[in-house]
């Protein structure tokens, strides 16, 4: 099994879990950082929302009734068992997927690739344009062993060690 589809599958299945296949949802009325209003059909089981809904689908029949506020805290301990779960699956596969990605960083492969990301920054850190380029950063791991050339980034040491937070400026 690949690094993604071990990954995927894990995070497919608390997808599948944590989809609300409730029936019962009401209109809610939720204020946004802002002080806006915002609309939208909470589960009143699970506190799933879902995407706002536009003011005047959600106020048609409401002229004469109090809209009732949205549930954040239902919605937020939702969210909570989902992250909880995630963080427990990845700390699960976690060894398997380092495993997997320091193979790809020894392999023929990556070296090949890191030699045209380091040629493309003709030696030069892409972060801070001032020391040597030496390393490759992944600004994302969705597509190890076929990263786009948007998600490599050539770097010196220390921009390497801040975007992964080992430094501090």
């Amino acid at each position: 099994m690949s690094h993604f589809s071990i990954k995927q599958e894990a995070y497919a299945a608390i997808e599948a879990k944590y989809r609300c296949a409730h029936e019962i949802r009401e209109l809610r009325l939720r204020r946004i950082a802002d002080g806006r209003p915002a609309y939208y059909r909470q589960c009143t089981r699970c506190g799933h929302a879902g995407n706002a809904i536009s003011t005047k689908v959600a106020t048609v029949g409401f002229q004469s009734r109090a809209i009732p506020s949205f549930d954040d805290e239902l919605e937020h301990q939702w969210h909570a068992k989902k992250s909880a779960e995630y963080l427990a699956a990845y700390q699960k596969i976690e060894p398997s997927l380092r495993a997997e990605y320091d193979a790809y960083l020894a392999s023929d492969a990556w070296a090949a690739r890191r030699s045209i990301v380091l040629a493309r920054a003709h030696g030069t850190c892409e972060c801070c344009e001032h020391y040597s380029a030496t390393q490759v950063h992944h600004k994302t791991y969705e597509r190890i062993g076929q990263e786009l050339d948007t998600d490599l980034l050539a770097v010196c040491s220390l921009c390497h060690d801040l975007l992964h937070g080992r430094a501090a400026l």
